[in-house]
């Protein structure tokens, strides 16, 4: 699991970095604390990016265009290793929308997006 630093983590390190710098230029017989201080900021990032969570824990927020019933833009956003259909997330929303109440694989789901990936398409053409 990649540990991805947030925000959290960004503070500690503006607040920690002047730190080292300032103990560098006060008293430079003391400059075994900015590795120290490089230490305990690592520390903190990594307990931040366990504390952020994995990737399971990301939401997809609905679009705009498929709350007013356009044509659903991120069905041009395919996977080759599903054969062109885009990830399974993508009727996960739409269900959850309302707007697709099919599988996420085989016939009904390519008869689906190809509808859709036309009405991109057609309201692209007619813009």
């Amino acid at each position: 699991m990649p540990i991805v630093p947030t925000a959290r983590a960004g503070w500690a390190l503006a607040a920690l970095a002047p730190l080292a710098v300032l103990i560098a230029a006060a008293a430079p017989a003391a400059w075994a604390l900015a590795p120290a201080i490089g230490l305990v900021l690592l520390g903190l990032v990594v307990i931040d990016g366990g504390l952020a969570g994995g990737c399971g824990a990301w939401r997809i927020a609905a679009p705009a265009d498929g709350e007013v019933g356009a044509p659903q833009l991120a069905s041009l956003v395919v996977s080759k290793a599903r054969g062109g259909l885009p990830a399974p997330g993508y009727f996960v929303l739409l269900r959850e929308l309302g707007l697709y109440a099919g599988p996420s694989e085989g016939p009904e789901a390519q008869a689906f997006h190809a509808g859709e990936v036309a009405a991109c398409f057609a309201a692209v053409a007619t813009a």
